[in-house]
């Protein structure tokens, strides 16, 4: 009983998060502060599973974990969030309000401790990417749609998949002009593509049609709906490294260095497709370097401990820079990735990823399972230089990879199959 009941909630909490719910119309009172709650309520169901778990279960967990580097991290934003109650004169509960959303990597020790038999694994990896698999065929239905009648059967508000006039209007695919961008689903459907990827390098699952149909839904939906530049550089490394690791190991060498070659080659080709540095999406890319120049020296400010939590209604230009002129857009955090958090937790951040990365190498050179890790490590390094999973909107894709990788050492340490 108890395990039907943690896979109906991490069933819940992955709708939740990936906030499957936008694709329909609730009633104002809820819709209106869905997003709001939205976090509270993934915690909440977080510590109602640690909770029942905890009275009615055994520990299933495996000897080596994330559990130091995931302490430190949460001791470090306690005690930035004491700091910043005190520094800015706030309350405890004010300030926590700010904070509370890195609690959700609490989720990896329910995972590991009560949630980690392989069927459990393979459970939660096959959901992801099933969920994936469906919010992209609606998606791409949608669009077809759209394209041949210029209507909308999703809620497409700003309680909803939040598109605007002026995303339909001049915000166009790189590939093919009139496709209105849906960005917000790109998060975790990039996460279900990841699994998807490390699913089918597993040598020994034939590759099916089905597979084959999962594949290019998803695909198509981060190429051509999503648009987001990162998740595209992302997809196509991970289609390379999936190659190559495909590959015969005599000729991988061979054809890595083939592909840098040509990717050294075409690198101005592929960044002006990408529309970083031209067309009317370059200034997204330009206000990220003037974000930097902000953000960096404030890693070191307030005696090293950032800036902290401020709250937006007292400290706004703190927290978003000063306006230059009318043409220049507010700061955000979110915006430089893995330096944004920095820019918060000061040089507390700075060690906590110092701990995560001292783990994250150390299980990668005791791993037999090396090439499969690198599919979630290089989904971790790219997304941290804008996308970082340390981010309100993304801190869910922590304690899932921390979770896998842990799950893909075991299983290669143990000559088991992959997820």
């Amino acid at each position: 009983m108890l395990v039907k009941i943690n896979k109906i909630l991490i069933v819940l909490l992955l709708l939740i998060e990936v906030n499957f719910f936008s694709l329909f119309y609730f009633p104002s009172f809820i819709s209106n502060y869905s997003n709001y709650l939205v976090k509270y309520l993934s915690l909440f169901l977080i510590i109602i599973m640690l909770l029942i778990n905890l009275i009615f279960s055994n520990s299933l967990h495996s000897k080596l974990t994330f559990g130091i580097p995931i302490f430190f991290l949460l001791a470090s934003v306690v005690i930035i969030t004491i700091f910043s109650s005190y520094h800015y004169s706030q309350t405890i509960l004010g300030t926590g309000r700010l904070s509370y959303y890195y609690f959700i990597i609490i989720l990896y020790y329910f995972l590991l401790y009560y949630f980690f038999s392989t069927k459990n694994i393979h459970f939660l990896a096959s959901t992801i990417r099933l969920i994936g698999v469906i919010y992209s065929g609606i998606l791409i239905i949608q669009i077809l749609l759209y394209l041949k009648t210029g209507t909308f059967f999703l809620n497409t508000s700003s309680t909803g998949l939040n598109l605007s006039s002026n995303i339909l209007d001049n915000d166009t695919t790189i590939f093919i002009s009139g496709i209105p961008r849906i960005q917000q689903p790109a998060d975790f459907i990039m996460f279900s593509f990841l699994i998807t990827n490390i699913e089918m390098s597993n040598k020994k699952q034939r590759i099916s049609f089905k597979n084959i149909i999962f594949y290019v839904l998803q695909l198509s939906y981060l190429l051509f709906i999503s648009q987001t530049r990162m998740y595209i550089i992302l997809s196509a490394l991970i289609i390379l490294l999936l190659v190559l690791y495909k590959i015969n190991s005599r000729k991988r060498i061979f054809w890595g260095i083939l592909m840098l070659v040509g990717i050294g080659i075409f690198h101005k080709y592929i960044l002006y497709k990408f529309g970083f540095f031209s067309e009317n999406r370059s200034a997204s890319t330009l206000i990220r370097f003037d974000e930097l120049q902000y953000y960096i020296p404030k890693i070191f400010s307030n005696h090293g401990f950032g800036i902290g939590f401020a709250d937006d209604m007292e400290y706004y230009f703190l927290n978003h820079g000063t306006f230059y002129n009318a043409d220049v857009s507010s700061f955000y955090f979110d915006d430089i990735g893995i330096m944004g958090n920095m820019a918060q937790l000061g040089i507390l951040g700075i060690m906590s990823i110092i701990v995560l990365i001292y783990y994250l190498m150390n299980f990668y050179l005791k791993s037999n399972n090396k090439i499969i890790i690198l599919f979630i490590y290089l989904y971790l390094f790219v997304t941290s230089i804008s996308l970082s999973v340390l981010n309100v909107q993304r801190i869910i894709y922590l304690p899932l990879t921390l979770y896998f990788v842990t799950s893909l050492f075991k299983q290669g340490n143990n000559n088991n199959d992959v997820l």
